[in-house]
C-alpha cells in the first residue's frame, strides 16, 4: 500500500522511458526560496556564514595550490639531480 512519502518522491523522479527534457524542466516543483523576505538579522547572519564559508574555501584552494607547486618543485630538483 504506497503511503504519501511514496507520491511525493515519485512527483520529483523524472518519467521512466522516453520523454521530452524540457517537459520535465517545466514541471513544477517546490517553489523557491525567497531570501529577500527573511529578517534583516537573519539575512545578515546568513551573508557572514557565506563569507566565511567563501574564506575557508579560498585558503583551501591556496594551500591546494602551494602543495602542488611544492611537489612540482621537488619532483623537477629529483630529476635534475640523475
Amino acid at each position: 500500500m504506497p503511503d504519501d512519502n511514496d507520491d511525493l518522491m515519485r512527483s520529483h523522479m523524472p518519467p521512466k522511458g522516453p520523454y521530452e527534457p524540457r517537459e520535465y524542466l517545466d514541471s513544477p516543483g517546490p517553489p523557491p526560496f525567497a531570501w529577500d523576505q527573511l529578517p534583516a538579522d537573519q539575512q545578515a547572519q546568513l551573508e557572514k556564514t557565506r563569507k566565511g564559508r567563501a574564506r575557508v574555501m579560498a585558503l583551501l584552494l591556496g594551500a591546494f595550490v602551494v602543495l602542488v607547486f611544492a611537489i612540482s618543485i621537488v619532483k623537477i630538483k629529483e630529476g635534475m639531480a640523475h
